[in-house]
């Protein structure tokens, strides 16, 4: 429900900027926040704090790109969505493929696709 999905929200945010505060590191989790507003329903606000992340090519980065694309398919903007579907199977070509890395691949690939 709503209601559970803003209490798990809420724990990981709070989690998530903790971490960041005992690593002394305050965008560290960044992308994971990013991904907390996603999976809380609040993509706007994903969308916001994903932005705000410097490019980089690493794993971390990925999850943003991630929670860019998602976040924009669910507020209906597609042509943005597409961009950073894109985005992330460019950057993630790279990656070790591991079972979180090709699910996230091949959603994307299908979407993109028309399928």
């Amino acid at each position: 429900t709503n209601a559970v999905k803003k209490i798990a929200q809420q724990v990981a945010e709070n989690e998530i900027k903790i971490a960041n505060s005992v690593l002394k590191a305050p965008s560290l989790n960044t992308c994971s926040l990013a991904d907390a507003y996603y999976k809380g329903g609040q993509y706007q606000k994903a969308v916001e704090i994903a932005k705000n992340q410097r490019e980089q090519i690493n794993f971390r980065y990925s999850i943003c790109l991630y929670v860019l694309g998602k976040s924009y398919a669910a507020l209906n903007n597609m042509t943005e969505a597409k961009i950073y579907m894109e985005k992330y199977l460019s950057l993630s070509d790279s990656f070790i493929k591991n079972i979180f890395i090709t699910a996230k691949r091949e959603e994307f690939q299908k979407i993109l696709s028309g399928n």
